[in-house]
Order: C-alpha cells, then structure tokens, then sequence
C-alpha cells in the first residue's frame, strides 16, 4: 500500500482550487491586461500566472493589485510563488509547504519591492526567512530556483559560512551579516543595527557574499564535512 507524502497532498489540494478560482474568476484576466502592459494579452489566470514568473513588471503589478485588496490578485501571488516554495519545503525537514504558504501570504502583503527586484526569488526568500529563527539554511541562497529534488541533504548556515570563510571566499564581516540574515532570520536592517553598519552596507555585504557563494557553489559542496 502506497501513501501519499504530505508535500504532494498539500500541492494536489492547491492546484485543485487553482482550477476552481480560474473557473469562477478567469474574466478578471482580460481586464488587468487592458490595464498594464506587462499583462498584455493574457486572457485568463493560467496566462497571468506564466507573465508573472517570466516578468517581475507582471508580477510586481500583480502583487500591488493584491495588496490592494484584491482576492483574486492575491490567490495569483501564491500560485505563481508556489513552485519555488514546494522546492523549499521539500528541502525542508522541519516544515511542510502549507507552512510555506502560510507564511507567504502576510510577508507578500506587507512587503514593498524595490526597482529591480527579483519580485518571485526575493518572495521566496522572505518567506524562509520569517520562518526561520534560529538555525535555518544558507542552502536555499545556492538553489532558489525550482529544480529537481536534489539528493543532498539541506545544509546549514553555519556550516556554509564556516567553509566559506576557510575557503576564503567571503570577509569575515560578511560572513556574519550572512549568519544573521540566513540563520538568525534577521532583516538587513535588523543585522546592520547588530553589527554596527548602515542599511546599505549590510544589504551590500549580504548580496555580494551571496553571489560568491553561488559562483563557487560546487566548491563549497566538494569542501563540506561528511
């Protein structure tokens, strides 16, 4: 006898009510399409849902269309996040992708994109992040994207930073900004009032160390302990 794994049941009863919500509300798509630019020429949610993971303009117009009340934009906010969320609940032993998507929405609603951002990947993040406290992952920041399920385990923060750091392939100021954002859960401000930076050089040092890691992701790998 075989059973379903939560992940999959949780994802089953999503996508069943993402058929229900086109059903009922499809029409809206036209209409946000006459509206903005970035959804020109979708004609029903499926078309807005694919604009959105392609465009950050269709997505962050989306967005700022749920965080004005509307329940229908704010149903297409998850759905075009959850894929990246069921890959970080499935690396995640300790949650389940409701956890993910429980998180999600309070952290879209009050979150206010900066130009240029990654509005999909950066909403994702957020998210790990407010459901994180104290011994989360740095793992996430070398396979946000969604991809087949990895064979490895999660890794820590602490254990990335610690061979980054022997690999010199971070300062050690940086490293701790990373600790306290990826493992603490802190925002960048948060971390930059802990450790005695402004803002900007905490956000600074975050994404540089994070776009190291990145880079040399297959040499971290090689260098973790067993």
């Amino acid at each position: 006898m075989t059973h379903s794994h939560p992940h999959d049941t949780a994802r089953c009863r999503w996508d069943a009510d993402w058929l229900d919500t086109c059903r009922r509300h499809d029409d809206i798509a036209a209409e946000w399409a006459r509206d903005c630019p970035a959804l020109e020429g979708c004609g029903c949610l499926d078309d807005v849902i694919d604009a959105c993971r392609h465009d950050d303009l269709a997505m962050l117009a989306v967005l700022t269309r749920a965080q004005a009340g509307c329940p229908t934009a704010g149903r297409c906010v998850l759905q075009a996040v959850l894929p990246m969320l069921a890959h970080l609940a499935r690396r995640d032993p300790a949650r389940q992708l409701d956890d993910y998507l429980g998180a999600c929405w309070p952290e879209a609603m009050r979150w206010r994109p900066e130009p240029g951002s990654r509005v999909l990947v950066t909403l994702a993040l957020n998210t790990r992040k407010a459901l994180v406290r104290d011994g989360g992952g740095l793992w996430l920041v070398t396979d946000i994207e969604p991809a087949a399920e990895p064979a490895e385990p999660p890794l820590t923060a602490v254990e990335i930073v610690a061979v980054s750091r022997r690999l010199r392939l971070v300062p050690r100021a940086s490293a701790d900004v990373l600790i306290s954002v990826y493992s603490d859960g802190l925002t960048a401000k948060q971390a930059a009032e802990r450790h005695g930076m402004s803002h900007d050089m905490a956000r600074y040092r975050c994404s540089t160390a994070v776009r190291a890691l990145r880079t040399h992701r297959d040499e971290l790998l090689d260098n973790l302990p067993a």
